[in-house]
């Protein structure tokens, strides 16, 4: 018989030791850049109703939870996780603070934060990665033609003001789209606070421009940033890349890996595999190609465009979406029926790419440079 894998969860439920009696680790992380998905809107302050921060249990304590869980993808998941942290020695008395929330449809912006004290000395600033709105997911995809988006810019100016406020070290991090927030927020917050962050986490955070992983603020803190990707990363491999990561072993398929929920723990580190997927490897080689083969025009009108397509009915998240999905799919449809000549010749063109870059990539074996895992130093 083969035996259960662990997962977040199961770590908080069978971890009793405290972060004095045992060191923060990427697991931990993992747990803070999920936790940041909850809507903590009148229950944890922000910068400018500061007080003390609140501790984790007595948020969920609150039972808020229809507006706590409103726009997280595994609502049953984090629930469970909820309950397990409200109990755990380990996390229930960390303090929360700094919480911030921002969304500006005509900015094409969704951001939010939180600060999670481990003691008066030690704080994780975690930066939420895209939610279940579409407006989520349109700041993602611009990513690809524009440098900062809003949301980066954003997690720079949090991590500032947050800073000028705490005591001591700063770790900082998120999942998905809060990754790549936190590493963008390092490199921009100036030197004084660089030297501060301890370490950075991307969780199957997107890559960067060119441009950026070659600025002066980005070499300043590369050497702490610490990535992690499951075997079938899509979302992690996304943009330029640069060093090495951690593939983690997921418990799901394909896409469906970028599910913190499904990484698989054992101790305190998650269960390292040895490579990305080949399969993988051949749909990210073909994207980072089709991608470079577009104009920057192209990009932009192509991801105009399928956002005009999914946020075509009167839906503003994927719940919604389902609720009514037969009407949704109808005002998709007449969206695609209605293309202008113009932008029907930008997608054929996009398309035509894309066939090419896959046809190239067919029977490749490129090397993937895989970074050992990392040993983390103590806090201090």
């Amino acid at each position: 018989m083969g035996h259960q894998m662990k997962n977040i969860t199961d770590y908080i439920k069978q971890n009793n030791l405290t972060f004095a009696q045992m060191p923060f680790n990427p697991v931990d992380s993992l747990i803070f850049s999920q936790f940041s998905y909850i809507d903590f809107k009148d229950m944890v302050p922000g910068f400018e109703s500061w007080r003390e921060g609140v501790s984790i249990k007595d948020v969920i304590r609150a039972e808020y939870f229809d507006e706590m869980l409103r726009e997280v993808t595994m609502m049953k998941a984090t629930l469970e996780m909820m309950y397990a942290i409200a109990v755990s020695p380990r996390f229930r008395d960390i303090k929360l603070s700094f919480y911030a929330d921002e969304r500006d449809d005509e900015a094409e912006k969704q951001f939010s934060a939180v600060v999670f004290s481990l003691n008066d000395c030690c704080h994780y600033a975690a930066f939420r990665g895209t939610d279940a709105t579409f407006l989520g997911w349109k700041e993602d995809f611009n990513m690809a033609f524009i440098s900062p988006v809003p949301s980066q810019s954003a997690g720079a100016e949090y991590l500032k003001r947050a800073a000028a406020s705490l005591e001591g070290e700063i770790i900082t991090g998120g999942h998905s789209k809060g990754g790549n927030i936190a590493i963008y927020a390092a490199a921009e917050c100036g030197p004084d606070i660089a030297e501060r962050i301890s370490r950075i986490y991307t969780h199957d955070g997107p890559g960067f421009t060119s441009e950026f992983l070659a600025s002066e603020g980005y070499q300043r803190i590369k050497g702490k940033i610490h990535k992690t990707i499951p075997e079938s990363a899509l979302i992690g491999m996304m943009l330029e890349n640069e060093g090495g990561y951690s593939v983690v072993k997921s418990s799901r398929m394909g896409a469906l890996q970028h599910d913190p929920f499904s990484w698989e723990v054992g101790g305190e580190d998650f269960i390292i595999a040895d490579r990305i997927s080949p399969g993988a490897e051949y749909m990210n080689n073909t994207i980072s190609d089709w991608v470079k083969a577009l104009s920057f025009e192209q990009r932009q009108l192509l991801v105009d465009f399928l956002y005009s397509v999914v946020s075509a009915g009167a839906s503003t998240n994927f719940a919604e979406f389902l609720k009514d999905s037969r009407k949704e799919v109808a005002a998709m449809f007449d969206v695609i029926k209605h293309i202008d000549k113009p932008t029907r010749s930008v997608l054929k063109n996009a398309f035509r790419e894309f066939l090419a870059a896959a046809v190239k990539n067919t029977g490749k074996g490129k090397k993937v440079k895989v970074g050992k895992p990392k040993i983390l130093t103590d806090i201090s």
